[in-house]
């Protein structure tokens, strides 16, 4: 069940840390105990330079019956290395066009409890349409926003594209 959030996203040009990046977003996501799973990690040459390409897939259980879910697209393109001294030291960075995207969404009775007869099916319809339906708008589907734009924080405070703090850290 999508969020009704959208998809957030980041797009940046410049020189940043790429295994700087990818390491403080798989981070991010097994420090709040997300299991986390990468099913694409492409590398390919194209004439206008070398492209990544990542999907990411995490996923959390916040009840037996609620689970919540990123998807996260990452995209580099017109790759190319630039050595650069930071703090007295060279460095190898990354040159290059930097797409973010992350969705978030709802997973409402995981486990299929619910699948195995018509009106256990019907039961999980009332269960989600009319018991927890504030629940999902309000409190989970909140959450799932917020954490949205957490994660793009950690892009944007890697990146260096936002002064430190920001006005979602207090919530959830």
């Amino acid at each position: 069940m999508p969020v009704g959030a959208q998809p957030q996203m980041i797009l940046f040009k410049g020189i940043f840390d790429f295994d700087e990046l990818y390491k403080a977003l798989h981070d991010w996501f097994i420090f709040r105990s997300y299991t986390f799973h990468e099913s694409k990690y492409k590398l390919k040459s194209k004439d206008t330079g070398k492209e990544k390409e990542i999907i990411w897939t995490a996923w959390r259980k916040e009840t037996d019956f609620v689970k919540n879910w990123f998807d996260i697209y990452i995209q580099v393109w017109n790759i190319e290395p630039v050595e650069v001294i930071k703090d007295g030291e060279k460095k190898i960075l990354t040159k290059g066009r930097l797409y973010v995207r992350v969705i978030g969404r709802i997973e409402c009775d995981y486990d299929n409890r619910f699948e195995y007869s018509n009106f256990k099916q019907k039961l999980r319809q009332f269960l989600i349409n009319f018991v927890i339906k504030g629940k999902i708008d309000s409190m989970w589907g909140d959450k799932v926003q917020f954490m949205q734009y957490k994660v793009l924080d950690v892009v944007k405070q890697t990146l260096d594209m936002q002064i430190k703090g920001n006005e979602h850290f207090d919530v959830w």
